[in-house]
Parts: C-alpha cells; structure tokens; sequence
C-alpha cells in the first residue's frame, strides 16, 4: 500500500518550517512513499499571479530537495474554483464569482465558465507544472453545490450558456421556479449535466495547461461523496477522462472524535466514490484529514482505525493530513502517532497484498449518481437541498446497520443484497431496480410508497400507511422464525421524543410474513411493522415501518436483522459477528470466494473480550498483529461459517482476519 504525507504550505515556505520539515523526514521518512505540498494557505479561490510564480519558484527548490533524499514529491494545487469564502478580504478578485440559485454572491468562488478565469487558471497550473512535481493533484473545490453559496451557478454568463443549449429565455428567477416544479423532470436534468459539463471542460484545460510544460505528468482529481448531493452530475468517467488522472481521492470529512462512530461513516461514503471510479484510476489514496488540526482533535487509535478500515472498504493508499498548522509546533506530539503508524504498517502491507482485486462483500446502499438528474420534486420540498437535510433522500442513515455487524458494500455488481431508503429509488431505472428486487432488499416504508409510484409494489409485497409519530411500538412476532428465542417482547424507540419513523405496513399479496407488528401503547394493532416476502422475479424482500435504522443497537433488534439477512441472502451471507454489541465488519473476498479478509471495529466503549468472528466456508485463518507478526488460526465449523476466536479488541479498536477455505 502507499503511504503519502501533505505538507502544509507554510511548512515548506519558511526556511526555518523547512529545517523542522527535514528533521521530521530523518524521524519518519522511512514510511512515507510520497510527499504532496499545498499550494496555499487560505481557501479562497484567487490569488495574484506574481504572488503564485515567486512562490513556485521556491516550491521548486523545495522539490529538487526532497527528491534528492528520494521521496517522490507532488504538488497539491489547494484552490481552483475555491472552496469557501475564507481569505476574500485579503485580494480582491477580477474575476465573476459564483451565483447560487438564489441570487448570493460567494465571495471566495468563482464561475468556471468565465473565459478570464479560465485563462488565469490555465496559467496558474502551468506556474504549478514548471516546479517539475512528479505528479500534481487536483482538489475537491471542483463542485457548484457549495461553493460558499449554495446550488451555483446561476450568474448570467450561466444563463446564458443554458438557454444557447435549451433554446430557452430564463432569467435566474424563472429558471429556479421552473426546475421547482413538478414536472420539470426534464429540465432539472439539463442543467445539471449542464453543470457536469462544466467540471469536465474546467478540467481538460488543466490537463492540456499542465501537459504543455510536462507531457505525461501524473495527474490526481480529489471528489465529493454522493451521499451529499448529486447536483455536480457525479460523472466521474467523463471527469477522469479529461483530466487524465490515474490518481483519485475520495472526499469526506471525519475531521475529530468527538463522534468517534463517524470514523465508519466517513469510510464508506469514501468507499462508494473509489467504486464508481474509472478503471484508469489505479492509485485511490484515503485522506485522513485531521483539519483544523489542533493538538487533541482526534485521537491516535481512531487516526489508526481510518487507515485499517480505509484499506479494508478496497482503497489501497492513504494520504495523512495530520501535521499542525501552527508555525513552531509543528511537530509537537506527532512522534506517538507516527511510532504507531511504524507498527501497523506492516499490517496495512499485508492486507493489501493479500487482498489485491478483491470484492467488498454486504449489502449496498443505493443512490445513483444520476439521483438529482431523475428524481421528481413532490409538492412537499424543495429541488435545492443537501441529502443530510431530508431522510427522504439521505443514504448515509442506512450505514448505521453497520453498527449490528451487518457488512456494507460499495460495490453493487458484488453486493449480497441491496438496501433502498426514502425516495432513493426514483434515481434508478426500471430495469435497475428490477435487478435490486430480484434479488435481497431492505426496504423502509418511504422506499415502499416510492416503488409503488413506480408500479412495482407488486414486488414488495405490502403497502405502506401514513407516517406518524405517536407513541408507537413494536412488537416481534415471536411465532416466527427470525424471533426464535428473542426475551425482548417490544422495541420502543420513543417516537414522540427522538422524531423517529414509523408507518404501518399492509400485506397486499399473500405469502408475506409478518415479523414484527405496529401498535400504540394501549395494545391496540395497527398494521405490520416488518416483513419478509419472496416476489415472482426470485427476490426476497424485507420492509421495515419501523424506524429501520435509527435505534437499532439492541440485542433483539441485532438478532433479528442478522436473521433477516440470512433469510433474504439465502443463507449467503458471507461473513458474522458472534459476540452482542456494537461492532462493524468491512469484508472481502476473493471473486471464488474461497479467501477473505474480515476488518473489525469494536465501536463501544467497552472492551470485546474474545472477539468470535465466522466467515463463510472459512477453514484456516491468519490474525495481523502491529509490528508484522501474524497468528495461525483454526476454524470451528459453525453453521456453515468458519468460527475464529480472536484475543481482546479494545474500545474502538480494530482487528483484522486473513481467511482461506482450505
């Protein structure tokens, strides 16, 4: 595996930061395959040419330099477009900045579609090039969903661009009421390829601006997570392909502990960019990115946890944004994390070895690139929202059935099963989600009403009520064998309180089983509050009224779900946690199955005193222990899974199992 280091751009400016720089590197250069310099210091998209070209110069000593220790060093080009209106007061720029949907100016950010911006930018890379990096990256300011003002860009040069490609005569203020309304399907879709056309010019003219001084120059494109927003148009095969880059990075932010189960949210949202990458992209570096980078931000082991489990979800380098910002002390306290990083290198090593080509195993969580380009704006929202704002359209909540040990996989030509949420479903075709219901789903009761829309209820087996949030509950249906032995009679999760979900289901068809029932705090039944039903394309389908996802970590509720997936998989599930509690699996196997790799997180505070991991078909196992030594393991045969029990996993702690069938 690779292991990059970013060095902030006051660290190689100063000549005494240098000094400190190169003092670090005889410490713990040994680790690192790569050095990525910033370009800048603040996020604010312009600066003066002259400014850029003195301090190139520099940059450029500052290569030769490292290079003759023999790192290979790159230039991390930190604005493009900008990220954030953060340093505009500082230079005012000539140029025309981005316009959001409603009319505010960033004053950091600017229109890509500007022929002067274009051409200065096309001259800021070339002042980047002449440095002679051995490859130059470019940053994930490349978006118009949040550029300091939000959904961009409507200036009137963007205006006009649309209505020369529409044929059309609207304003800012028509255009936005237009892509509001119901049936402008049609239109929404325009503008926002319209906007991934955009990043995909803005793009070639970097790639021909950086080509012209160094012909072949690796180049790298950092991305956006899905999970936010698609109003970029997310076409990443057209992106890397104007680009030219051979070197992708997953953006996501997991910036401190203070929610440490952020650390596997931030891992699979990364995990979904890299799977939907183009093949040309053969170099996926994690970032850990500890911004703003104060002493205590995020600890040591959670710092070790990303890397482990970035490596696990199929990336197969990491780039540490770890080093203060504050000139002086710098380097302070970083000795402890990077005599940490010495001892699981070797284990990162040798997960990557063994795990080269292999497929990300579990249920995928569905969202198409093309969601904003088909959904449909219903009567009660708005075209211009970010996912996280509305459970309707928010992936990432499914992540949290990682916390019960169910595998989450990014890849959905591999997946064991498919999970659809809220209205999700209208970003996918027929055909596609025809495919989904052939095979496992997890459905909630908005993904119920979505498929129904679609004239595919038929395949889910059950209609959904309205939504309330009364004091309901629900109660497992013990007579069923996926409650087989469950003490817990009901799962409340105070609905009233934690604005929870829930909707009554109705079976539509007969066959359906009723595995849990809805009903208030008198007893009296409202409708089915889960199901499990086989369709007539083969699939198993389970429909979850009931809070599906928030509140899950009860042992009941963990049982059950397992069971679930066992049932909807036809038993191929290929891999579980034995112990109770909170823990997440990544899990990956080889295309005949026959090896698999198994990275755990134990995600409480308490410690899993023997860690009970199965894996399906497994018969002989090898633990990777920090420092590079490996423990020979046997399997017990366990209801077709090869049982391993492993030492002690402490609080959030990881562990990782190396599996083979014979």
């Amino acid at each position: 595996m690779k292991l990059a280091q970013r060095v902030h751009y006051n660290a190689w400016k100063d000549e005494t930061e240098f000094a400190s720089l190169l003092a670090f590197l005889k410490r713990y250069g040994d680790l690192l395959d790569e050095l990525t310099l910033f370009t800048e210091y603040s996020h604010y998209g312009y600066r003066p040419l002259p400014e850029i070209k003195k301090d190139m110069a520099v940059l450029r000593e500052r290569i030769e330099t490292l290079r003759s220790l023999g790192f290979s060093v790159g230039v991390n080009v930190l604005c493009t477009i900008g990220h954030i209106d953060e340093g505009s007061a500082s230079e005012k720029s000539p140029y025309v900045p981005v316009m959001g949907y409603d009319g505010e100016e960033s004053a950091g950010c600017f229109c890509p579609v500007n022929m002067g911006f274009l051409q200065y930018i096309e001259e800021k890379y070339r002042l980047v090039a002449e440095t002679r990096p051995d490859y130059i990256w470019v940053d994930d300011d490349i978006k118009l969903f949040w550029n300091g003002v939000k959904f961009g860009c409507f200036c009137p040069a963007c205006i006009e661009r649309f209505n020369k490609k529409m044929r059309s005569s609207y304003t800012r203020e028509t255009l936005v009421q237009a892509m509001e309304q119901p049936d402008g399907n049609a239109l929404r879709a325009a503008f926002v390829q319209d906007n991934s056309n955009k990043i995909t010019e803005l793009l070639a003219h970097i790639k021909n601006a950086v080509r012209t001084v160094c012909p072949g120059l690796p180049l790298g494109f950092m991305t956006q997570h899905q999970g936010w927003s698609t109003f970029n148009g997310m076409s990443f095969d057209d992106w890397f392909t104007a680009l030219d880059a051979e070197k992708g990075r997953p953006g996501e932010g997991f910036y401190d502990d203070t929610e440490p189960q952020g650390v596997y949210v931030k891992v699979l949202s990364t995990a979904r960019q890299a799977a939907e990458y183009p093949a040309m992209v053969t170099d996926v570096q994690y970032e850990v990115e500890n911004f703003p980078y104060h002493d205590f931000q995020k600890s040591r082991r959670i710092t070790l946890d990303e890397c482990t489990l970035a490596l696990a979800a199929g990336m197969n380098g990491v780039l540490l944004n770890t080093m203060k910002i504050d000139p002086g002390t710098r380097y302070d306290g970083c000795d402890l994390l990077y005599e940490d990083i010495r001892t699981m290198r070797p284990v990162w090593n040798a997960m990557q070895a063994f795990a080269e080509g292999f497929e990300c195993r579990g249920f995928y969580p569905a969202i198409s690139r093309k969601y904003d380009q088909r959904r449909p704006v219903h009567g009660d929202e708005s075209f211009f929202t970010t996912y996280e704002n509305n459970p309707r359209h928010n992936v990432m909540k499914t992540y949290s059935l990682a916390q019960i040990g169910i595998p989450l996989s990014m890849q959905p030509e591999h997946a064991d099963g498919t999970i659809l949420t809220g209205r999700l479903a209208e970003g996918f075709t027929d055909s596609e989600l025809k495919k989904f219901l052939a095979g496992a789903v997890i459905l909630d009761a908005e993904a119920v009403r979505t498929l129904e829309r679609r004239g595919m209820g038929n395949l889910t087996g059950v209609r959904a009520g309205e939504d309330t949030t009364d004091s309901v509950r629900e109660r497992y249906n013990l007579d069923d064998a996926v409650n087989d032995g469950l003490r817990d009679v009901y799962r409340d999760v105070r609905t009233a309180f934690f604005h929870g979900a829930a909707a009554p289901l109705f079976p539509e068809v007969t066959g359906v089983r009723e595995i849990s029932f809805l009903e208030d705090y008198r007893g009296e039944h409202l409708g089915a509050a889960g199901t499990l039903f086989e369709n007539e394309l083969g699939g198993r389908v389970c429909a979850l009224g009931y809070s599906p996802f928030d509140r899950i970590v009860s042992r009941a509720r963990r049982t059950q779900m397992l069971r679930v997936c066992d049932y909807l998989t036809r038993e191929t599930m290929p891999a579980v946690i034995f112990n109770d509690g909170k823990g997440a699996q990544f899990v990956r196997s080889s295309m005949d199955g026959r090896r698999t790799l198994v990275a755990f997180i134990n995600l409480s505070l308490d410690e899993v005193d023997v860690l009970e991991l199965g894996v399906r078909g497994a018969r002989k196992g090898m633990l990777l222990l920090p420092g590079g030594a490996q423990l020979s393991l046997c399997a017990v045969d366990s209801g077709g899974y090869g049982r391993f029990s492993l030492p002690s996993v402490p609080a959030f702690g990881t562990c990782v199992l190396l599996t083979e069938a014979d």
